[in-house]
This record gives structure tokens, C-alpha cells and sequence, in this order.
């Protein structure tokens, strides 16, 4: 559509296209999680019971969805296919409501992590909290550069809060890394 913005889409012949585009914004952001639940859940005892991050062979085709947390951890990772889906409904939101509820989210999705450590190990918790950090520092920059918008104000600061979240960020990568070394 981008080759000719004359085209119109609203014609019997998109009809079809834009009823299943709108089904399927509600059928996978809830059906995924839903699914991964299921499949998870149904296989929770082997899961919890494994001595390694992938365990044994028979979570093999499995162990991608809960291979970064910890056995008893397992269904953190429907809560995070979750975090990570929420995007995709939030896009039919007002910008700025849509901001919010993603700061909201993030900051709560922070404090979740910071509570429960699901992760495999020590130094995985501390980059996956920081990690969470780090997405909720790269919303308030969005919320910036919006207001920004409505300013009229140059990147100049939104350029300076990245730069700095990033290199804020890269101090645990470095901490956690040191960590593992010494272990």
C-alpha cells in the first residue's frame, strides 16, 4: 500500500483480510500464552524436577520456553510471553494512554522480578532485574520524546537519558559476568 497511496482498503475485496487481522489481535496475544501454559503445565513435574536449564532429553523440544528459570519457576515464563505480547494490544490505544499502561506495566513487571528471582542463577536475576530497568528508563525516554513532540524540543536530552540507561545497563552485565568467572 505504500507503493500507491490511492489504493483504497475499504472495498468488499479487504473486508475479509481486515476481519481476520482484528481476530487475530485478540486470538494471539491470548492463545500464545495460553498455549505455552498448557504445554507447560501438562509437563510441570519433569520440569521441576530437571537438574539442568534444558533438562533431560524428553523437555528437549520444550526447553526454550522455560530454559531461564529456575525449576520451581517454571510458569514465570507464561508471565513474561505475556509482558512481551501486551505491545500488540496496546496498539489500537491513544499514544499517550498507550505509554502509560506500558510504564505501568514495566514498572510492575520490575518489582515482580525483583520479588520472585526466577531465574536459573544468581547472576541471571541481577541482569534480568536490570534488564527490566532498562525497559522502563527507554519508556520514560518515550514519554520525552512525546512531550518533546508537543515542544517542539530538539533529541538532545532523549539522546543523553539512552546513552546513559545504556551504559547504567552495561555496569550488572559486567558485575554478572565477573560473578560467573569467579564461581
Amino acid at each position: 500500500m505504500h507503493a500507491d497511496m490511492t489504493l483504497s482498503c475499504d472495498g468488499r475485496k479487504y473486508a475479509f483480510i481486515k476481519s481476520y487481522a482484528s481476530l487475530m489481535m485478540v486470538i494471539f496475544p491470548i492463545g500464545v500464552p495460553l498455549a505455552a501454559f498448557c504445554l507447560l503445565y501438562k509437563r510441570r513435574h519433569e520440569i521441576e524436577e530437571r537438574d539442568t536449564r534444558l533438562g533431560g532429553d524428553d523437555l528437549k523440544a520444550i526447553a526454550f520456553v522455560f530454559r531461564f528459570y529456575s525449576q520451581t519457576k517454571w510458569s514465570f515464563a507464561i508471565l513474561d510471553i505475556v509482558r512481551r505480547l501486551l505491545p500488540a494490544l496496546m496498539i489500537t490505544l491513544d499514544k499517550s494512554f498507550a505509554l502509560l499502561v506500558a510504564l505501568l506495566t514495566s514498572i510492575l513487571f520490575t518489582v515482580i522480578w525483583r520479588v520472585v528471582q526466577p531465574s536459573w542463577d544468581l547472576s541471571s536475576n541481577r541482569m534480568g532485574y536490570a534488564t527490566t530497568w532498562f525497559i522502563v528508563i527507554c519508556i520514560i525516554a518515550l514519554v520525552f520524546a512525546t512531550i518533546g513532540e508537543d515542544l517542539e524540543t530538539d533529541g538532545r536530552f532523549l539522546s543523553w537519558v539512552l546513552v546513559s540507561a545504556r551504559a547504567v545497563r552495561a555496569v550488572p552485565r559486567r558485575a554478572a559476568l565477573h560473578c560467573t568467572a569467579s564461581d
